[in-house]
């Protein structure tokens, strides 16, 4: 599973002085300042001229720039809306049900009433016929709540994908709300106890706040099941063709039509897209997908055009297809809804790939202004689906964008340092962070450090080099528990070749780690040694 990180922070590495003892390369054998430079690249594409590539809102409006396969109308629910009058409703769809997109009601953007904060949706029509029990009126206790939060519906893999279980949250509401209607004097409240999918009670299905406050705003294209028991009889709320509350005593052998009602975290929902009028779409944070940049001095700017180097992580990489930038005017919160101060565009590359470099124009808006005190930027990687499919991302994470003239204005003044131009991209993940201070040197091993990695190399598999790692300048003997990704070097990929890590603990021992991930680009290994001494090998 993908992790959330940061952007790694420049490193000043001034020299890397390594133990001396007879097992390890001499310091001769280590360049002073090492600090991750890139030495695989994917080459970027051509700029296109700002009328093309640009299209932009009026000033009084959100500045949108977008390409020609996405727009965003705002940031988590944007131009989403909340019933204004009865039966007027914004609408999302969210998964699917019988191989169709489903379409929901809108009934609030942003509420508290079932916990935490988040937007309430209710199925614009009924997806099947069922019996709500085959004994008992009681929601808690029906069969009708257990198919809706099981196999049928929320565990089905045809409905919901992972993300989108993900960002469904439980709901709990002991009693109304000041956002509820009137009900029925015939049928008794019913609570919520942490159900994912559950259908309206009386209360919210009679509520003018989320557009049902007359008879015609209620009208499905069938009958459909509340969750609401008549207090009286052994009989079962529902709502009938004309729009009005009835009961069905049948409950046991009666199928009336289903209407799935739940509650997303808004913290969840990363930007909302314009379908048609008042259909939309979303994108939903994917915790199995994750960016990282270099680090904020890697970010360049010349002119009004900014190249930023990245690289996607997680299980999920591979479904990237777009890596995105967002600007803003105050600083990004997830869950945060806006419809003005930020813009959003592609980053532009010549071939796409899960680590690269893009380049994007940066908007006139922002161009005299400091990046990081009057406005804010991120990337993302995207996951784009076509129609009405939910769109998945990765949590927006922070760069620095230089000055016009080039300067970084975040960046802290550094003092002049050798770079080893052999060093290699990566990064290291321990204890759910990512490790800051990382830098990945190419550096001759010790004779006898040399000998005891040719004797353990798996057979078939020849020697790449070998490399240090140093964790904010430290090239030393401590324990190294966690994962370890690299770039591989473009000269080194080949298809169909197999690669892997060997380490040397701290008493001269080889271990060897295979690739955990399936990105030809990278190699993904779980270190646990104590040590900094590695080899990346390789067989065809």
């Amino acid at each position: 599973m993908g992790m959330p990180v940061a952007s790694i922070p420049y490193i000043d590495v001034r020299a890397f002085s390594l133990p001396c003892e007879w097992l390890w390369a001499g310091p001769e054998r280590v360049s002073k300042g090492m600090i991750n430079r890139r030495i695989f690249s994917i080459g970027v594409s051509a700029l296109l001229s700002i009328s093309a590539f640009l299209t932009v809102i009026p000033q009084t409006q959100a500045i949108v720039y977008a390409d020609s396969d996405k727009m965003i109308s705002g940031l988590c629910t944007g131009a989403i809306a909340n019933p204004s009058s009865s039966a007027d409703w914004s609408y999302v769809y969210y998964g699917a049900y019988d191989g169709d997109p489903v379409k929901y009601r809108v009934l609030s953007r942003s509420t508290s009433d079932f916990g935490g904060k988040t937007m309430f949706l209710d199925s614009d029509s009924t997806i099947v016929n069922k019996m709500f029990d085959n004994n008992s009126k009681d929601w808690a206790d029906s069969e009708l709540k257990d198919w809706l939060n099981g196999d049928g519906f929320y565990n089905n893999t045809d409905v919901f994908t992972e993300q989108e279980k993900a960002a469904v949250t439980s709901s709990t509401k002991a009693g109304k709300t000041a956002s509820d209607g009137a009900g029925s004097v015939h049928a008794d409240y019913q609570p919520l106890a942490g159900e994912k999918v559950f259908l309206l009670d009386s209360v919210e299905a009679t509520s003018k706040s989320y557009g049902y406050a007359g008879n015609d705003a209620r009208i499905k294209n069938n009958n459909w099941w509340l969750r609401s028991p008549d207090n009286d009889e052994e009989a079962v709320g529902y709502m009938n063709w004309f729009g009005a509350i009835d009961t069905e005593p049948n409950f046991m052998e009666r199928e009336v039509g289903v209407c799935p009602a739940f509650n997303l975290d808004l913290s969840s929902v990363i930007f909302s897209s314009v379908l048609s009028g008042s259909e939309y779409k979303l994108t939903i944070r994917d915790t199995d997908m994750d960016i990282a940049t270099p680090g904020r001095s890697r970010v360049k700017r010349s002119g009004n055009v900014v190249t930023v180097p990245y690289i996607i992580m997680g299980a999920n990489s591979g479904n990237a297809t777009r890596v995105s930038v967002l600007l803003t005017d105050r600083e990004y919160s997830a869950g945060t809804v806006a419809t003005t101060g930020y813009s959003y565009q592609k980053l532009n590359v010549d071939m796409w790939g899960t680590a690269g470099t893009g380049k994007f124009v940066l908007p006139p808006a922002y161009a005299n202004k400091t990046c990081g005190s009057d406005y804010y930027a991120y990337i993302l990687a995207e996951d784009v689906n076509i129609g009405k499919a939910t769109d998945y991302a990765s949590a927006p994470i922070p760069i620095f964008i230089p000055d016009k003239d080039g300067h970084d204005n975040n960046e802290e003044p550094s003092k002049p340092a050798a770079v080893n131009p052999d060093t290699i991209e990566g990064y290291f993940i321990s204890g759910g962070q990512m490790v800051p201070g990382l830098a990945l040197g190419k550096t001759v091993q010790g004779p006898a450090a040399q000998a005891a990695l040719n004797a353990k190399r798996p057979a078939g598999f020849l020697q790449a080099f070998t490399f240090n790692m140093a964790i904010n300048g430290n090239v030393n003997h401590t324990l190294k528990n966690g994962t370890l990704t690299i770039i591989i070097p473009k000269e080194l990929q080949n298809t169909g070749r197999t690669f892997a890590l060997m380490a040397l603990d701290k008493n001269g021992n080889a271990l060897v780690y295979a690739d955990s991930d399936t990105n030809p680009a990278t190699i993904t290994a779980n270190i646990n040694f104590e040590g900094y001494a590695f080899a990346l090998i390789y067989k065809d």
